[in-house]
């Protein structure tokens, strides 16, 4: 089953808002996903009606995630901004209110296994339970370490220094390594360490040793 545009696009506004480590404008969320600011808010609208994000008033305000990303369930994204799958009109007959219901029934029983009980988190995660990219999880801790939004980040280019892009110093160096060793569950060599100056060549690292 192929979900709705309009669907996509609010399951991107939240996986930004869930990688933002804080809240985002909305004109932020619409470059974010590549859609106008107009549109991002209509979606947001409803998002938030539905109470899957809440929102920052303020000059400088902006939204959050109202709950986990584990706690937001795909299905309830379709419904706040798609409604049903095959919703029930005043002027259908008996005849197609039963065949409308049917269906419904019939969708959730086939599809219930992969959308209905499929959470925010989930999909952000592949098959064996790892982060879609090895970057997304190193952006991450990027983002935690440093104090920045997902938005900054996506700023971030491979090649950038990464001590000149977060000021950082040894102990951040230090404390990067050490988060991406248990988020990945490997040993980095002090020679190996002492190599890594940009985003690319942690990225590379990480792959390497896991590989």
């Amino acid at each position: 089953m192929q979900l709705p545009t309009r669907v996509t696009h609010a399951i991107d506004l939240l996986v930004k808002l869930h990688g933002a480590q804080g809240h985002l404008s909305l004109a932020k969320l619409a470059e974010g996903a590549g859609i106008s600011a107009k549109y991002a808010d209509v979606i947001v609208s409803d998002l938030k009606k539905a109470g899957l994000v809440r929102a920052i008033r303020g000059s400088k305000g902006g939204y959050l995630l109202a709950r986990p990303a584990d706690q937001i369930q795909v299905i309830d994204v379709l419904r706040s901004v798609d409604g049903d799958v095959f919703p029930l009109t005043p002027g259908d007959s008996n005849e197609v209110a039963v065949l409308k219901e049917a269906l419904v029934k019939t969708t959730r029983e086939i599809l219930g296994w992969c959308i209905v009980d499929l959470t925010l988190l989930d999909s952000l995660l592949g098959p064996g339970g790892d982060a879609v990219t090895t970057e997304d999880k190193i952006l991450e801790i990027l983002a935690d370490q440093f104090d920045t939004t997902g938005a900054d980040l996506e700023e971030l280019d491979r090649n950038d220094d990464l001590y000149d892009a977060f000021r950082a110093d040894s102990l951040d160096a230090v404390e990067v390594l050490m988060k991406c060793e248990e988020a990945f569950d490997i040993a980095i060599q002090d020679q190996d360490a002492e190599k890594v100056k940009t985003l690319g060549e942690l990225i590379d690292l990480v792959e390497r040793i896991k590989s």
